[in-house]
């Protein structure tokens, strides 16, 4: 596991700030990060209204941190994804085995959409992954355990709001998990357990709303 480890590594940093070719959304993205950290907030949409600012948050701290860049605009959604990658290599070796932990690995490692959106600055393909993986975890826990902590529905709910308000297709994802739990709900008869199915109801209901409102909040809202 530690080589497929080091070659996802590499394949993720490696000459980051040349390949692939800097996109035009890329170079928008950095521009708009510029600007947030010079402005401060002043808008709740990033390119248009179903997009929203989080990545350009993130990167408006990276800069502060490291030179405005290339590398530096691509490094926050390359870690993150070697983090979401971490995160599903523990479930795998947690409930499958080390052996299956480290044959997903490898074929993430091998996986050129992986690779290649890793390492391009869009706010799709930046820390949704991350998000994602976060809320597949908890997820163990209210299918497998039947426990629901209240810090762990906030993650669940918090994950699935900023993977919305970052860009609207996450919506795809509590949506998912609602029809899953309906259809799981319904074959089990076990109308006793349906803590699965109200988590996934209420991120649906927290994340539809966002959706709806957010494109009639103006930035001259925030200016005000």
């Amino acid at each position: 596991m530690a080589a497929a480890w080091a070659y996802l590594a590499a394949a993720l940093v490696y000459r980051l700030e040349a390949f692939p070719g800097l996109h035009g959304d890329e170079a928008w993205m950095g521009l708009f990060a510029l600007r947030l950290r010079e402005s401060g907030f002043y808008t709740p949409h990033g390119m248009n209204e179903y997009t929203g600012p989080l990545f350009g948050l993130l990167l408006a701290r990276t800069f502060d941190w490291l030179p405005a860049g290339v590398f530096s605009l691509r490094l926050p959604g390359a870690l993150a994804n070697a983090a979401a990658a971490a995160l599903i290599v523990g479930q795998f070796s947690r409930r499958l085995g080390f052996g299956a932990a480290t044959a997903w690995l490898y074929l993430a490692a091998t996986s050129t959409m992986f690779l290649w959106e890793s390492r391009v600055a869009w706010e799709v393909c930046a820390f949704q992954n991350l998000l994602l993986a976060v809320i597949l975890t908890q997820c163990r826990l209210y299918i497998e355990e039947r426990r629901f902590p209240g810090w762990s529905v906030l993650l669940f709910l918090a994950c699935a709001f900023a993977g919305t308000l970052n860009h609207f297709i996450f919506l795809s994802v509590p949506l998912s998990l609602t029809a899953l739990a309906s259809a799981g709900l319904w074959r089990e008869r076990d109308w006793e357990s349906t803590g699965f199915w109200r988590a996934c109801c209420a991120a649906l209901i927290f994340c539809a709303a966002a959706c709806a409102v957010k494109p009639r909040i103006e930035p001259a809202f925030w200016r005000e």
